[in-house]
């Protein structure tokens, strides 16, 4: 069985901005030019997409630079979706310890993606601690999802952006966590071969 985890891109869907919303434009129809064709103007942090270590850091290497087996690996995603704080900190994740070892992926469900598409996606979110970003980019991963705009509050979002993209930990954001998958799988996460990119949206799947 293979989950979908990305959400579907469209011009209506939640960004930062109106301006950062995408452009999908027909330009050519059937009816009219024998093929359909269409434009499409994004961000690189459009939908469902990932953090280079460019984003973030002048050395960093762009989305061109990483291996495909970079992209890959085995997963878990810990559930937090009905803890009551706005903070998920180390001690949430020392419960899940056992599973973070094994993994070298892991998306963290906060339950945030039942406000995509909504004013309430973009504010209030919650988020990591610097505590527990830390400490789980102590472990020997190759990247870490939210279900969420950002990985970090605004205050702290540089901050917990660096702490992961200084270990080359890949940040995937904006994940559809809605249907999840228990105990360890395979993902996979498929971006644009786009030169100098510091992010992009990406498909990303989970077997079972």
């Amino acid at each position: 069985m293979v989950i979908d985890f990305t959400h579907t891109i469209d011009n209506g869907i939640t960004s930062y901005t109106e301006d950062t919303k995408p452009k999908i434009e027909q330009i050519a129809t059937i009816d009219k030019d024998h093929y359909e064709e269409r434009s499409i103007n994004i961000f690189t942090h459009t939908g469902t997409h990932i953090d280079s270590q460019r984003h973030m850091l002048k050395e960093g290497k762009y989305i061109d630079e990483y291996k495909l087996e970079d992209l890959m690996g085995p997963a878990v995603i810990l559930d937090f979706s009905n803890i009551n704080e706005k903070e998920i900190t180390k001690k949430d994740l020392l419960i899940h310890i056992e599973e973070i070892k094994k993994a070298e992926f892991v998306l963290i469900k906060t339950g945030w993606q039942k406000y995509w598409c909504s004013e309430k996606y973009l504010t209030n979110y919650p988020t990591l601690t610097i505590e527990a970003a830390e400490y789980l980019s102590s472990f020997n991963l190759k990247g870490v999802g939210v279900d969420c705009i950002s990985i970090g509050k605004s205050e702290d979002e540089m901050t917990l952006h660096k702490i992961f993209l200084e270990k080359e930990i890949l940040i995937i954001e904006n994940l559809n966590l809605e249907k999840i998958i228990n105990g360890l799988f395979k993902l996979i996460v498929a971006p644009l071969k786009i030169k100098n990119s510091d992010g992009v949206p990406v498909r990303t799947f989970g077997f079972i």
